[in-house]
């Protein structure tokens, strides 16, 4: 990321941090440490699963615009309607639709998510 983009990052989430930062809970009782750590936890969780949903979605994107039989590197045809893929990631949930496509000459299915995502087998 170059140095712009950091900057911008640093002040987005300062901006977020006055938002949510609180050190009262809902009834007015301060919170303890490990209550402020909590949802400092939950709230950091839900950013990194956000960016790797999206960087996902970017690297699908990308993919699937050429799919290519990984054995033969000829063409696929697509394979009825893309599923839906979980992972379940370090920090949350990641989905994704997985694009399926067929090789004739292979006689072999193959996901080009799998490669532009870095899952092996």
């Amino acid at each position: 990321m170059d140095a712009d983009k950091q900057a911008q990052a640093r002040l987005l989430l300062e901006q977020a941090a006055n938002l949510l930062a609180s050190a009262e809970n809902e009834d007015g009782s301060f919170k303890t440490f490990d209550q402020i750590e909590l949802h400092a936890i939950s709230l950091g969780d839900q950013f990194t699963n956000l960016l790797t949903q999206r960087s996902i979605d970017q690297s699908v994107d990308c993919e699937n615009q050429a799919p290519m039989c990984p054995k033969c590197d000829q063409p696929g045809c697509r394979h009825d309607e893309p599923d839906p893929r979980v992972i379940e990631a370090a920090r949350g949930e990641v989905q994704w639709n997985e694009d399926e496509f067929f090789c004739r000459k292979c006689r072999k299915s193959f996901f080009p998510t799998d490669r532009s995502v870095g899952i092996e087998g």
